[in-house]
């Protein structure tokens, strides 16, 4: 297995810029998420790393080795770079059985039939297919086409492995239990790999890091749990998860944080933020629907609590979902299912300080965050 590097990678078709000046690095074993709305250059990176697309401008390595460096006009094929890739329609041959199918790249590269039968077996058994390797391809079931297509990609044992959303086209409990089956093959292989997706949960599930991508260019790369924790934008904010937003006023700023004025709601906040919003300046005060709390009371001398009206009260089942009114502004707002609340009655919700987000009113781009005396 080896690392990738990508480096100031950039292509564009005609006047649109697919992928924007783009750097990263997968580390050897790492699974890396490329994830962003539909035209955010995600697949096209992908593509660009398997050597399906010639980029315009950048290098890209594996390991030491150079695939791609366009000032020195290096550019490797597509199958000289150790890559397996499973393609979202799975390219599955129906008029071939399952161990044809994992067999053909084999057979491509000339490798004995003694090598290709004890491959296949290793990788069919890997991915629970071992019993069914004569099944025409045509009497497969989803997950099963997706198995034969991702044991397809590692027959030749590749140094990555990239996957372009394998699982968009199954149902959603099939989508939930196959993600968990490829995260341990990922992971009992060391595989270095690279998912591309739209799906939030997929990523997060899915990936030691995740990169957010917005119009060309990744606006936030981390582990899952920082880049819906702390985004560093209010694009990667809004993509990731649900969240609300109250128009706002700054009163007071210190290093460590602020006083605003909610200015439709009507309600004086404590939030943190750096020191990049100065006083009676206009912004955004964002809060994400789990970190409000809700009470039928008042509960006592605490910052950020709101009297509200509930307006919506929807049971998910492992949740409620509440749309409460505070001014003239509402708030989505997340509980557990045994506390339940009517339409109209007034309840008193808790503001986080902690988990109130900053951004000015005209950017998307966050206020840096100041956590010192906070543990953070």
């Amino acid at each position: 297995m080896a690392e990738v590097i990508v480096n100031r990678l950039s292509k564009s078709f005609g006047k649109v810029k697919a992928v924007d000046d783009v750097s990263f690095e997968v580390k050897e074993g790492e699974m890396v998420t490329l994830l962003g709305p539909s035209g955010c250059g995600k697949t096209t990176t992908l593509r660009l790393i398997a050597g399906l697309e010639k980029p315009d401008r950048g290098e890209i390595y594996l390991g030491k080795r150079p695939l791609v460096i366009t000032d020195r006009h290096i550019c490797i094929p597509p199958d000289k770079r150790s890559m397996g890739m499973v393609f979202q329609s799975y390219a599955v041959w129906p008029h071939m059985t399952i161990f044809e199918n994992v067999a053909f790249p084999l057979k491509l590269r000339r490798v004995p039939e003694a090598t290709i039968r004890e491959k296949v077996k290793e990788v069919l058994r890997l991915v629970g297919l071992d019993n069914v390797e004569d099944r025409g391809a045509t009497l497969l079931s989803g997950g099963q086409q997706q198995r034969v297509a991702v044991a397809r990609a590692l027959a030749f044992s590749p140094e990555v492995l990239l996957l372009d959303e394998p699982l968009s086209n199954l149902d959603a409990k099939l989508r939930a239990r196959m993600r968990l089956e490829l995260r341990s093959l990922q992971q009992r292989l060391g595989l270095t790999s690279i998912f591309v997706t739209h799906d939030q949960l997929e990523a997060m599930v899915l990936s030691d890091r995740l990169a957010v991508m917005n119009q060309g260019k990744i606006e936030h790369m981390g582990p899952p749990a920082d880049v819906y924790q702390k985004p560093q934008t209010r694009f990667v904010m809004d993509f990731i998860g649900q969240v609300n937003h109250l128009a706002g006023r700054t009163l007071e700023v210190t290093p460590s944080g602020c006083v605003a004025r909610a200015t439709k709601a009507g309600e004086v906040l404590s939030c943190l933020v750096g020191d990049k919003v100065g006083q009676h300046e206009d912004v955004t005060l964002s809060i994400r629907p789990e970190d409000i709390v809700v009470y039928d009371r008042p509960p006592g001398d605490r910052p950020n609590v709101c009297r509200c009206t509930v307006k919506v009260a929807s049971y998910l089942g492992e949740r409620m979902h509440y749309v409460v009114a505070v001014g003239e502004e509402t708030l989505d707002v997340f509980t557990a299912p045994r506390q339940r609340f009517a339409v109209g009655e007034t309840v008193f919700v808790e503001l986080d300080p902690d988990s109130m987000w900053v951004w000015r009113a005209d950017s998307k781009h966050r206020v840096e965050q100041s956590r010192e005396g906070n543990g953070e």
